[in-house]
């Protein structure tokens, strides 16, 4: 049988538009044939959608290109399978989760208050707790929030079709914000001298707080020409750090950068 060839999917205007790709994404991974694969260019490692995927039944291979974005590949488990009744990139073993601390009615609520209830009451959870919602139709926009802060969750429709039933589990551990944040931008580069932006010294200030993350940015001299490709590459490392909600990116030239904070190790 001939194996249907590689579906491509370039994010990468969505994201310079300013649009939420999660969508496209999951709809592309829904219009796949059997045994197609679906290949991704982004603007950055897209991390949070590698457990998402996993959860549908994909493996990952990515890859950093030569121009500084990402080309990851997606491709169907054989004989891969949620749990039965599960909706598809709903957690594996979701039934095997604690009784749910918190139920919540969301039924009748106009978006996006259900995801902004959903989104608080599981900051409020203890570690490895679950919370139960009940909601008019499948929070398609909540998921990547979730995956963004390294939450589960697993969801299906009710039998009659009238209401979305979700368990969303707290991470079990949260990595440490600004640690996570550096990590991130360890991932872009200075296409001048190949090094990353905390090797070559080049990010002045990181700062987190709320899901607010804040981060001052230089460059090897004033007027760079790559300057708002480094800053958008920036934004949409940390953009995609959990527990990030919103980014300021800042480009300041004072003091000048010197090659003494290049990291020597």
């Amino acid at each position: 049988m001939t194996q249907p060839p590689v579906h491509l999917l370039d994010v990468r205007p969505l994201l310079a538009r300013g649009e939420e790709p999660f969508g496209a994404i999951m709809a592309a991974a829904d219009a796949l044939l059997p045994g197609q694969s679906l290949q991704l260019l982004a603007p950055f490692r897209p991390a949070p959608l590698f457990n998402v995927m996993l959860n549908r039944g994909f493996t990952c291979q990515d890859q950093q290109r030569d121009d500084g974005s990402w080309q990851v590949t997606f491709t169907p488990q054989t004989g891969a399978q949620v749990d039965p009744g599960m909706a598809p990139g709903s957690a594996p073993g979701a039934g095997l989760w604690p009784d749910p601390v918190q139920e919540l009615d969301l039924v009748g609520l106009e978006p996006p208050e259900p995801m902004v209830r959903i989104l608080e009451a599981v900051t409020a959870l203890a570690a490895g707790e679950v919370l139960f919602a009940l909601l008019e139709r499948e929070p398609v926009f909540l998921f990547p929030e979730l995956a963004q802060r390294g939450h589960e969750w697993a969801g299906n429709m009710s039998g009659d079709g009238l209401e979305y039933r979700l368990l969303v589990a707290r991470a079990a551990a949260m990595t440490d914000t600004l640690d996570a944040m550096r990590d991130a931008l360890r991932q872009v580069q200075d296409p001048e001298t190949g090094l990353d932006l905390i090797a070559m010294g080049l990010i002045y200030r990181l700062h987190h707080a709320a899901g607010h993350a804040e981060v001052t940015l230089t460059t090897t001299t004033p007027g760079c020409p790559l300057a708002e490709m480094l800053r958008a590459g920036v934004e949409a490392a940390v953009r995609a750090v959990p527990g990030v909600t919103s980014v300021a990116v800042q480009l300041s030239w004072d003091p000048p950068w010197t090659p003494d904070r290049m990291l020597t190790t």
